[in-house]
Parts: C-alpha cells; structure tokens; sequence
C-alpha cells in the first residue's frame, strides 16, 4: 500500500515538473508571436478594428493644421496685400497674435486639458473658433490696426482651446503597440489635406468676398467634432445603443 501511494505521489509530481517545464514554453511561443506582429505596426494600424481611430486622426487634425495655417501663416499675407486698405505693420500683428494668442495661451489650455479632459476644452475650442471666426476676419479686412490685432489675437485665442490639448489627444487614442504609426498615418493625410490646401482655398475665397475665409473655419471645426465623435467608437460595437452610449461618453469626457 506504502509502495503505491509513494507511486502515485511520484507520478503527480512528475506530471506536475512536465507541466511547469511545459508553461514557460507556451508563453515564450506566445510572446514570439506578439513580437512578430509587433514588427507590422502599419499593417496592424489599417485593421478593421481601428478603422474608427484612424478616421478620428484624420478628420480631428484638420482645425489644427488648416486653423494654424490660416491664423498665423497666411493672415499675415491677408492682412498687408489682399484687402483694400492694407493693415499697417501687418507682420507685427500677426507676430504678436502668434505668440501672446496661440503660443502662450496653448500652454494654459494644455494644463487646462489634463485637469478637465482633452475633449472638452477641444470641443470648446472648435466650437468658439467656427463660431467667431467670421465676424473677426470681417474686423480684420476693415484694416484697422489696432482692431486687427485684437481680431486676430482672439481668433487665435479661441483655437489655442483646440490646439493645446490637440497632441496628447491623438496619442491617447490609439493602443501603445501601433501608437505612433497609427498618429503619424492619420496626422499626416489630415495635415496634408487641410494645411495643404486651405490657404490656397482661402485666397481663391477672398476675390468672391474678403469675409468668405472666414468660413474654413466652422468647417473645419465640423469635421473636427465629428472626429472626437468617431473616436469614442474605437473598439466599441456599433448600432444605435452603441451610437448612444458613444454620445453620452462623449459629453462627459
């Protein structure tokens, strides 16, 4: 009786030593796997699964790629040769609307971001920059100097809310392993299209109305809303409950 039971204890921790042996050896064939899907991060990031994130990165950069182009890089140029009187010292305002504007305040509205969430200071910049925008550009085209400085320092005063929060967001929204080439495919064709094409746009507006730049913007903003809509979608089921959960997620973010 000694000499089985002595027996079947041997064999239990037989069993036992071959099933430790055994682990570490399915773990580490499951790592390798990880590992070699990780060398594909591109092809990781166009899954079907991240379909959702990928279009929220292209459509959110579009206000801040195409609102930054039109602020501070071609409102200079509005300013001294495409309106009738030219605002004097046009440089000089947008400089100083540049850096005391956007610049300075970016750096409140990016700490601002991490104490009340990124998508609602984001959401209060999109919706302040495509509401105002138009009545500021039309101060602006009066040509006064000094009204123009103020117009284009509250333009960029209202995008800095979308701006400042703008690259932490994108980065949080994809998973670490494809993080940074999920971002940069997504920032890159949003960038391109809206940074690319809007000053361009903006001058051709200019020769039907001096006004009519002004309106990039809520479009723009548009888009970016509906870019941290479709984000809350990431790796959630779709349908109308879905949509609805999404929504109200989205509100209180």
């Amino acid at each position: 009786g000694e000499y089985d039971n002595s027996s079947s204890s041997s064999s239990n921790n037989e069993g036992s030593i071959v099933e430790d042996a055994t682990t570490p050896i399915a773990s580490m064939t499951l790592s390798s796997s990880q590992q070699e899907e990780q060398k594909h991060p591109l092809r990781e990031a166009i899954k079907r699964e991240n379909w959702a994130a990928l279009a929220s990165s292209i459509l959110v950069p579009m206000l801040y790629g195409g609102g930054f182009y039109i602020s501070v890089v071609w409102m200079a140029i509005f300013m001294d040769t495409l309106i009738n009187p030219p605002v004097n010292g046009a440089f000089w305002v947008n400089l100083a609307a540049n850096c005391f504007g956007l610049t300075l305040t970016g750096f409140f509205t990016g700490w601002l971001s991490d104490r009340v969430g990124r998508v609602k200071v984001m959401a209060f910049g999109a919706i302040t920059v495509g509401i105002a925008a138009p009545f500021l550009i039309y101060i602006i085209s009066g040509g006064n100097t000094v009204e123009a400085l103020f117009a284009q320092m509250a333009l960029c005063f209202f995008l800095a809310f979308y701006c400042g929060p703008f690259c932490a967001w994108l980065v949080e929204k994809f998973p670490p392993k494809i993080r940074l080439t999920s971002a940069a495919l997504g920032f890159n064709i949003g960038i391109c299209i809206s940074s690319g094409f809007s000053p361009a746009l903006a001058t051709a507006l200019v020769r039907t109305w001096v006004v009519a730049p002004g309106f990039i913007f809520p479009a723009l903003a548009v888009l970016g809303l509906i870019g941290m809509f479709l984000s809350t979608k990431i790796h959630q089921d779709g349908g109308a409950f879905g949509l609805l959960t999404n929504f109200q997620q989205w509100l209180c973010l």
